[in-house]
């Protein structure tokens, strides 16, 4: 699935240069997630109107801003503005 050996850590990276990752109750979503690291507003704002509901807190695709340290609490139920913003970059998180 993801080249690399058993106790290889390194994440894959997207186009963006953010982690691609698996999770499992990731950014409030309730079973395993993919999510797409440093995303772009307006690109998140795309995916998301198209494939979900277009907000970035509810339905089967959701996101979580990153911080000035590029990191998102990936535990907890994403918070803030319900809109992407051209400006922020979103981990965005996919139900699978």
């Amino acid at each position: 699935m993801i080249a690399g050996g058993g106790k290889d850590d390194s994440k894959p990276t997207n186009a963006y240069d953010g982690h691609i990752g698996v999770h499992n109750q990731s950014i409030g979503l309730s079973s395993h997630v993919t999510i797409f690291g440093q995303i772009e507003g307006s690109i998140g704002k795309v995916i998301d109107s198209r494939e979900d509901d277009g907000n970035s807190l509810t339905g089967r695709i959701q996101a979580g801003m990153l911080s000035s340290s590029m990191a998102v609490n990936l535990n907890s139920k994403a918070t803030g503005s319900i809109t992407y913003a051209n400006s922020e970059c979103y981990s965005i998180a996919f139900r699978l």
